[in-house]
């Protein structure tokens, strides 16, 4: 790991979020997901801008420690510390955040997994908007994906189970078309 002589605003931000305290910076700093020598940590927490006692860094980190957000292990006189994510969805979650480039991820990455109650709550609720719940009201599967972000393919599977539950109709010989069969709650 090369020796870091400034903070990244994403790290300053983190840090600030949880107060500026001393375990917030320890954490923000491992939070990236590597090994890191207790040296290190002393360092680039007093990179924060004030100035922590050797003692009181390592307070914290045993701290840490005990409670299990963080492990150890020692190499010669090096001791190295990592954020324990294995048995902790929360912090690898947290791990992974850290990591995103700029904070995002690409879109299908972010996408959760929806069941088709979900999907068809969230079409039902585009379609009104559209049709600003007239019954007869035409819209095309263009005008949902311009309001809900789905695939288009999953989209036409959710419009023909609201076919098959009577919700909505398609017109006929005009692709992509479809009308308002039923009052959409």
């Amino acid at each position: 790991m090369g020796k870091a002589s400034y903070v990244s605003n994403k790290n300053k931000q983190l840090s600030s979020l949880f107060g500026d305290s001393v375990r917030s910076k320890i954490v923000t700093i491992l939070l990236d997901g590597k090994e890191i020598k207790s040296s290190e940590i002393n360092k680039k927490v007093n990179l924060f801008g004030e100035e922590y006692g050797i003692s009181i860094i390592q307070e914290h980190i045993t701290n840490l420690k005990n409670n299990g957000f963080i492990t150890q292990r020692r190499e010669g006189r090096q001791i190295y510390s990592r954020i324990n994510s294995s048995g902790n969805i929360f912090l690898r979650n947290f791990c992974e955040l850290m990591k995103a480039p700029n904070a995002k991820k690409g879109g299908s990455e972010i996408k959760m997994r929806k069941t088709t109650s979900q999907w068809i709550n969230e079409v039902q609720s585009a379609i009104n908007m559209i049709t600003k719940h007239k019954l007869g009201e035409k819209f095309t599967s263009t005008q949902i994906r311009e309001r809900v972000n789905i695939e288009s393919q999953r989209l036409f599977q959710i419009l023909g189970t609201m076919i098959e539950r009577g919700m909505i109709g398609k017109v006929e010989g005009r692709r992509g078309l479809y009308f308002v069969k039923a009052k959409l709650s």
